[in-house]
Order: structure tokens, then sequence, then C-alpha cells
């Protein structure tokens, strides 16, 4: 999990001109250290982990509908 990029002025510039690319890019940073978590051996943090990517990407495809209607 890059914590460095999720504060970055890229990150916030995002947020500002497509919240759903942001979600996005935060399920992937997420199922990514979701995976690491996993090889590491702790099946918890790779859940926990799981779920947060599971939110992002529910709240991007959410966006994207929005934006289609």
């Amino acid at each position: 999990m890059d914590l460095h990029w999720m504060y970055s002025e890229e990150a916030n510039n995002l947020a500002a001109e497509d919240p759903a690319a942001l979600s996005l890019r935060l399920a992937k940073d997420f199922q990514d250290s979701s995976r690491n978590a996993a090889a590491a051996g702790d099946s918890e943090e790779a859940a926990r982990h799981r779920r947060v990517s599971d939110g992002y990407l529910d709240d991007a495809i959410s966006r994207r509908q929005g934006e289609q209607a």
C-alpha cells in the first residue's frame, strides 16, 4: 500500500477530477497489499485489505453508474 501516494498532490487532483478513477486506483492498491499479506501468511490482514478493496470497487462502480444516468 503506497500511503505516500494516497496523500500526494496527484491523488488529490485525481479525487477532484475523477473520483471513480481514484476509487479504482485505491481498490487496486488494496488488492495488491492483500495478495502481499496472503503471501506472507497473514490471512487476517489479507481479508481486511480485500474488504477495503471491495468497498473502493463498489464506490467506483456506483460513481460510474451515476455518471451514466
